[in-house]
């Protein structure tokens, strides 16, 4: 770096520290600021070829702006680290700048970096106990299986994704089929599904794609409340037609809540279980649910509707109705409606 702006390692540290920078935005990973006033003193090129890793906390620059990171960036010139943790999803804000914030960046060396370090990686961790009516036990994970609500909503500022159920509406029928509110967080199944056990009575609802569902290996019904029972396995046979299945349990699951939501994010490792898809040998904790779910009743999946099909079903509930619309449709007075 030094190098390439004709200058001494010393004089590129004192340059960029002399520095007052603006938080132009926040993105591409959550707490990861691009940064604007750099000295053309110091400016310089992208690397030609990506970085395989950047270590958290990285200090890049390029022509125009630079940036600092808590996760993999790529292609910066990098001219050091910094130990303060750019983003944490425990904290409340989660992010350290967000846009508009005004950052200097302070010289300091290897015992007092060392120092900082050590007090940043003391924090204890904000750990939320749930207690609940027994557990989920995984015997299997399947291909990739995670805890989703319908997402984090309100901290985009800070570069944070909704995340969340990609089919919010089989979630919400799971959700409703077994007596839960709309928000609980269920299992989103992508293609092979999982193996598990569970370990009290309770109810279950399985909906969204077709994965083939099964209950102690005999078919699980699509879209409807079913009872199970302690030690009962559900297992999945295969996909069948569609994508990603939901798998909803009265009460929901217990997992943490962070950053308002339950949901796993995956390309930053928090939310759901410890941030990451479900594997063999973990146990998922359930909140404790009413028991006045009405087992046995049902919904129908989504059709699209066409010109060539005036008659449609509810896309909730089944009650058929003739219309005119391209669109879904969702019967007015239909109880398990959108809200």
């Amino acid at each position: 770096m030094a190098a390439l702006c004709g200058l001494s390692e010393a004089d590129v540290v004192a340059i960029h520290a002399a520095g007052v920078y603006r938080v132009y935005m926040m993105g591409f990973t959550p707490g990861f600021p691009y940064l604007g006033g750099m000295s053309p003193r110091i400016a310089a090129p992208r690397l030609p070829s990506p970085r395989t890793f950047v270590p958290a906390g990285s200090v890049g620059l390029r022509r125009t702006r630079q940036e600092s990171t808590d996760g993999e960036s790529r292609g910066w010139r990098l001219i050091g680290r910094t130990p303060v943790r750019l983003f944490d999803p425990a904290a409340d804000p989660p992010a350290l700048v967000e846009a508009g914030d005004v950052v200097r960046f302070v010289p300091v060396s290897m015992d007092r970096y060392a120092e900082l370090e050590r007090a940043q990686d003391a924090r204890p961790p904000n750990a939320i106990a749930a207690s609940g009516d027994g557990v989920i036990e995984v015997l299997e994970g399947g291909m990739l299986t995670t805890v989703q609500d319908l997402g984090r909503i309100g901290f985009q500022r800070f570069g944070v994704p909704v995340a969340g159920a990609m089919d919010t509406f089989a979630l919400r029928a799971a959700n409703r089929l077994v007596g839960n509110a709309d928000t609980a967080a269920g299992l989103e199944i992508t293609l092979a599904g999982p193996t598990l056990r569970v370990t009290a009575d309770t109810v279950v609802a399985a909906t969204g794609a077709d994965l083939q569902p099964r209950l102690n290996g005999r078919p699980l019904p699509l879209w409807r409340g079913v009872p199970v029972r302690r030690g009962d396995v559900l297992t999945y046979a295969g996909q069948r037609q569609g994508i990603r299945g939901y798998l909803a349990v009265r009460g929901g699951i217990a997992v943490p809540v962070v950053l308002r939501s339950r949901a796993t994010y995956l390309t930053s490792a928090f939310g759901g279980l410890q941030g990451r898809a479900l594997r063999a040998g973990d146990t998922i904790p359930l909140l404790r649910g009413e028991k006045s779910a009405d087992t046995g009743s049902r919904v129908a999946p989504v059709r699209a509707m066409t010109q060539a099909t005036p008659i449609m079903s509810c896309a909730c509930c089944g009650v058929r109705r003739t219309t005119p619309s391209p669109r879904p449709v969702v019967r007015p007075s239909c109880p398990l409606r959108t809200r």
